[in-house]
C-alpha cells in the first residue's frame, strides 16, 4: 500500500498537479476527488437505467480516472509548450558555456527568457535551493521530480555532469539537436492533422451537396407524380 501511495504521489508531482490546480493538492484530497467522481458517475449510470452492475462499475472506473486523465493531458500540453523554452535554454547555455560563463550563472541568465511559468518557477526554486543548501545533486533531483519530460531528464544529467566535471558542451549540442528533431516531428504531425481535417470537411461538404441534390430531386419527382 505504501508503494502504491508513493507512486501516486510521484505521479501527481511529475505531472504538475500544482501547476494545473494553482495550489498544492494533497494526495489524499486528489484520491477523494477521484473517488467522488467515480461514485457520481456510478449513480448517474443507475439513474439513467443502466442497471447492470458491470456498467455501474465501468462508469465508476471512468469517473475515478477523469482527474488523472486531465492531469496527463495538461502535462502533455505543458511539455509541448516548454519545447521552445527548452530549445532556447540549451542553445543559450551552450553559447554562454563556450564563452566561459560558469554553469550556474549561465542558467540564471537563461531563466529571464523562459516563457513557461511552470518551468520558470521550477528553475528559480532550483537556483535558490543550490545557493541555500549547496547540495547540487539533491536540488537537481528535486527539480527533476517536478516534471515527466525526457528533455528535462537530459537537462538534469547535463547540469550534473557540468558541475561535477565541467564538461557539458557536446551534451548540450546533442540535446539541442534532439529537441529540433522533436519540433520537426510535432510540426509534421500538426500539418498532417490539418490536412486530415480539411479532407474531412471536404467530404462532409460534398456529402451535404449530394444529400441536398437527392432531396431536391425527390421533391421534384414527387410533384411530377402528383400532377399525373
Amino acid at each position: 500500500m505504501k508503494k502504491l501511495w508513493e507512486k501516486l504521489r510521484v505521479f501527481l508531482k511529475t505531472h504538475g498537479i500544482e501547476n494545473l490546480a494553482g495550489v498544492s493538492i494533497p494526495l489524499g484530497v486528489f484520491v477523494l476527488i477521484s473517488g467522488l467522481l467515480g461514485i457520481f458517475l456510478g449513480c448517474f449510470a443507475h439513474f439513467i437505467g443502466k442497471g447492470s452492475i458491470w456498467m455501474k462499475l465501468l462508469f465508476f472506473f471512468i469517473g475515478t480516472m477523469i482527474p488523472a486523465g486531465m492531469l496527463m493531458i495538461s502535462n502533455k500540453t505543458d511539455n509541448d509548450k516548454m519545447l521552445v523554452d527548452l530549445r532556447n535554454l540549451f542553445e543559450m547555455l551552450k553559447i554562454q558555456i563556450h564563452a566561459g560563463v560558469y554553469i550556474m550563472d549561465a542558467l540564471e541568465n537563461c531563466i529571464r527568457n523562459i516563457q513557461s511559468k511552470r518551468l520558470k518557477n521550477a528553475l528559480n526554486r532550483l537556483i535558490h535551493e543550490i545557493y541555500m543548501s549547496r547540495n547540487v545533486t539533491e536540488a537537481l533531483d528535486d527539480f527533476n521530480e517536478n516534471f515527466s519530460n525526457p528533455h528535462i531528464d537530459t537537462l538534469v544529467i547535463i547540469l550534473k555532469q557540468a558541475m561535477e566535471t565541467g564538461y557539458s558542451v557536446s551534451n548540450l549540442d546533442s540535446a539541442f539537436e534532439q529537441i529540433l528533431d522533436v519540433e520537426k516531428a510535432i510540426y509534421i504531425r500538426m500539418e498532417n492533422s490539418m490536412e486530415r481535417n480539411v479532407q474531412i470537411l471536404q467530404v462532409i461538404f460534398m456529402a451535404g451537396i449530394i444529400a441536398m441534390t437527392v432531396y431536391c430531386s425527390f421533391v421534384e419527382f414527387k410533384e411530377i407524380f402528383e400532377i399525373f
